[in-house]
């Protein structure tokens, strides 16, 4: 998978007609940004690749992978595992075909709401759910996607492989994705429906856990943001109840519901502050030891964020600061230093110099 990857890394870099001599913007080029993280408590460096672009007319593709984290060990030791993250978060092709996509490779699975939808490298972690801290939704499969003549909304089927299996479809584990997002006017929505196998056995007929979720974002302002996500956890609504013989209805094995509230702030240019709550809860029944997602029975956290971008007229270097309690942890406090470098950007600009 490594060499395969670094292969098609190169043909995108190369082969692409990006290339070619009548390319005259960074939009024609493979872009690539290389994005270096250092959280200061606890320390721990981290290294990401993100290469998007496209390959002619009707294909496009995004790769994005992390090179370095506090332990690169088990990164590579975790190669093409679905239970445990490893050094490729996604990498998809796409097939676009005017408002019909036809996308596959490795992708996240499209549960719906905007903290999973966020790119990793720019999560306050001490900040989010146990949900996003937990769950591998990152996984292997294929998505078709619809996108209104209006480009306001986007219809996506997806099937991807389960992170309850070892290493992809080993036992035939799936999971299930339908998803809306929408664009209007003030209000943007990731809304989703997901079924994810999680137990082959004893219970041939396949147990799943369901996952309904309502991801809304409203621009208040061209300052201020607030968002709020909601998703109703179920797993195995007709789970058979030790001994019972049967399939019952009235048990679920594993149930739950995640709260997730933000709100951004961006006074000037080079600050911004914010917030961040998280309401979780989590209930277990029968052949089920412990919530699937390893979600408490109950999780209250809140705390607030301060950035600095120091660059003129650039977001490419954060500098950011938090603070918070939970329900588990009592206070806690972060603080770290982002930096996105936009390679292809950068080369670009010397060239025309």
């Amino acid at each position: 998978m490594k060499r395969l990857l670094s292969l098609m890394t190169v043909c995108a870099l190369f082969c692409s007609p990006a290339f070619g001599q009548e390319a005259q913007s960074v939009n024609n080029y493979p872009e690539l940004s290389i994005i270096t993280r250092v959280d200061a408590y606890p320390v721990s460096p981290y290294v990401y690749t993100l290469l998007e672009g496209s390959l002619g007319e009707h294909l496009s593709y995004s790769f994005c992978n992390l090179w370095v984290n506090d332990d690169p060990r088990s990164l590579y030791a975790n190669t093409l595992r679905s239970d445990e993250a490893d050094w490729c978060q996604w990498g998809w092709l796409s097939l676009d075909l005017g408002n019909w996509h036809i996308r596959a490779g490795k992708d996240y699975i499209f549960t719906g709401g905007f903290e999973v939808d966020a790119y990793d490298f720019d999560q306050y972690w001490q900040l989010t759910s146990n949900f996003w801290n937990n769950a591998q939704v990152y996984q292997y499969g294929g998505a078709l996607q619809y996108v209104t003549p209006s480009e306001s909304d986007t219809f996506s089927l997806q099937v991807l492989s389960s992170p309850f299996s070892g290493k992809p479809f080993e036992d035939g584990l799936l999971s299930y994705s339908a998803e809306w997002r929408g664009e209007h006017g003030v209000w943007s929505s990731i809304w989703g429906v997901s079924g994810i196998d999680y137990d082959p056995e004893p219970y041939s007929w396949g147990d799943k856990i369901w996952l309904l979720s309502a991801g809304n974002q409203f621009e208040l302002t061209e300052s201020l943001n607030f968002g709020l996500d909601y998703m109703y956890r179920i797993a195995s609504p007709f789970a058979t109840a030790p001994g019972a013989g049967e399939k019952s209805p009235s048990y679920p094995a594993n149930s739950g519901h995640d709260l997730v509230g933000r709100l951004n702030w961006r006074p000037l240019d080079w600050m911004e502050v914010g917030a961040r709550g998280v309401f979780e809860t989590s209930e277990t029944y029968h052949h089920v030891e412990e919530d699937l997602f390893e979600i408490p029975e109950k999780y209250l956290s809140g705390g607030l964020f301060l950035n600095f971008f120091p660059l003129k007229e650039k977001d490419d270097l954060r500098i950011h600061a938090l603070a918070g309690m939970n329900n588990l942890d009592g206070f806690f406090w972060g603080a770290g230093i982002t930096y996105n470098f936009p390679l292809t950007q950068t080369l670009l600009n010397r060239r025309a110099k």
